[in-house]
């Protein structure tokens, strides 16, 4: 029998403490605070989650990113500090209003406690990343699919309308208290097929199998979502996989306009080549980033 989620995050602590403590050697740490699905165990899905580790220093960091993994879980650690997290609640960013409703801390000096008794305000910066997040998530999606990791697409596309409804709520004039973490509070921002295909991509996650055609349904369907909101022209999913295949080495989706464009790098007989697809277009590019 796989184990409960509670027994699941008791047995990785420890590699979550010794990925802090390889950080402690090497910044000045004053706080370290467990923020998203971790502090929320109704949400945490065991082979998809990752746990997320925000570290606040004393000085600027050498380093920003930290990362292990045990037991099939990712543990990212992102490291600010306590000048740069401050901003980051002035600003409005995402990550400051995850911190600021709900967080689990594991030490701090005091550091984290004064900033974070401060409510961020929802900003255009935090529309902008939200905005952003969404086809950034999109695109990790297509990827894995375009791979074959159906379940892992799955679990992209979830985070696709969970940053979908945080970015419609911000819209909506949602203050730092009510911005939506859980999945009951994301499905309730989301409206008509949006809301019903964020509970079916968050019970298919649940599944350690999942197969191609109900990924493939299902990512489309999250892509004319997004567009939909977003006000957004976007090719489909199946001319998308026409022009790709399963050559892709890196996918990304981008905004330009009016229009969604899904960028990838892949393998062709000449080498590797660059393409974008619109809507009713494929060509070549340079640059997937610019």
């Amino acid at each position: 029998m796989p184990p409960s989620v509670e027994e699941h995050l008791r047995r990785i602590m420890p590699a979550v403490k010794d990925l802090l403590r390889t950080i402690e050697e090497l910044e000045d740490v004053k706080s370290a605070v467990l923020f998203g699905s971790v502090t929320r165990p109704q949400d945490f899905v065991v082979g998809v989650s990752d746990i997320d580790l925000l570290v606040v220093t004393g000085r600027r960091p050498s380093r920003r990113y930290y990362n292990s993994r045990a037991d099939d879980t990712e543990i990212n650690a992102v490291v600010m500090s306590g000048e740069e997290l401050k901003e980051a609640f002035e600003r409005g960013d995402p990550l400051a209003l995850m911190v600021y409703r709900s967080r689990r801390v594991l030490e701090d000096d005091g550091t984290f406690a004064s900033i974070a008794a401060s409510k961020p305000e929802v900003t255009k910066h935090t529309l902008r990343v939200l905005r952003r997040s969404v086809l950034a998530a999109l695109g990790l999606a297509l990827e894995a699919y375009l791979l074959g990791s159906y379940r892992k697409a799955v679990s992209h596309a979830y985070h696709s309308l969970r940053h979908l409804a945080r970015y419609k709520a911000s819209l909506g004039g949602v203050d730092a208290d009510g911005f939506p973490l859980s999945d009951a509070e994301v499905e309730e921002c989301l409206t008509g097929r949006a809301r019903g295909l964020f509970a079916e991509l968050a019970a298919l996650r649940r599944r350690r199998d999942v197969s191609r055609e109900a990924c493939l349904r299902v990512l489309g369907e999250t892509m004319e979502a997004a567009s939909l909101e977003l006000g957004l022209r976007a090719p489909s999913l199946l001319a998308v996989e026409r022009a790709i295949g399963r050559r892709a080495n890196v996918v990304v989706v981008r905004e330009f306009g009016n229009s969604m464009v899904v960028r990838a790098e892949v393998l062709t007989p000449e080498g590797f080549k660059k393409i974008e697809i619109g809507e009713g277009y494929v060509r070549e590019i340079e640059d997937l980033f610019d």
